[in-house]
């Protein structure tokens, strides 16, 4: 008996081991691939969960590598597809401690609104979002 849960334990712990070791190989690839993009970071790439969408990004949440430039919201998913966020369509930038029903203790989200969508995302420095893309759509504006 104690040899069989030895056995599965270690299975899984192999099996932790090599997911971690594809995750940061997967973030690694990410940054690469999105400093040599040829596009001018306002707020460096960095490690961001996408918290779902109320319609036109699809709501599956996930992890990725996110960066903003003068125009744009660049968020690449370790699976799944590149999506860019123009800021253009950008109304108003907040800070929620529930979006779409889910809370994480000690944890806010970055909500970011159009007109007719609200998307969340995960990110290290909530304010620091906040502001430079609050900034940068009254500049924007004038």
């Amino acid at each position: 008996m104690w040899l069989v849960i030895t056995i599965i334990s270690l299975g899984l712990f192999l099996c932790f081991v090599i997911y971690m070791s594809w995750k940061k190989g997967k973030i690694a690839g990410l940054f690469r691939e999105m400093k040599l993009s040829g596009e001018t970071f306002v707020i460096n790439p960095e490690f961001a969960s996408f918290r779902g969408a109320t319609a036109k990004y699809g709501r599956v949440k996930c992890d990725g590598v996110i960066g903003l430039t003068n125009d744009k919201i660049i968020f690449i998913p370790f699976i799944g597809s590149k999506t860019e966020i123009p800021l253009k369509e950008i109304c108003d930038v907040t800070e929620e401690k529930k979006f779409l029903g889910c809370y994480r203790a000690g944890m806010t989200v970055l909500v970011l609104h159009e007109q007719e969508v609200n998307i969340g995302f995960y990110v290290k420095d909530n304010i620091k979002w906040q502001n430079t893309i609050t900034g940068i759509i009254r500049t924007n504006k004038e």
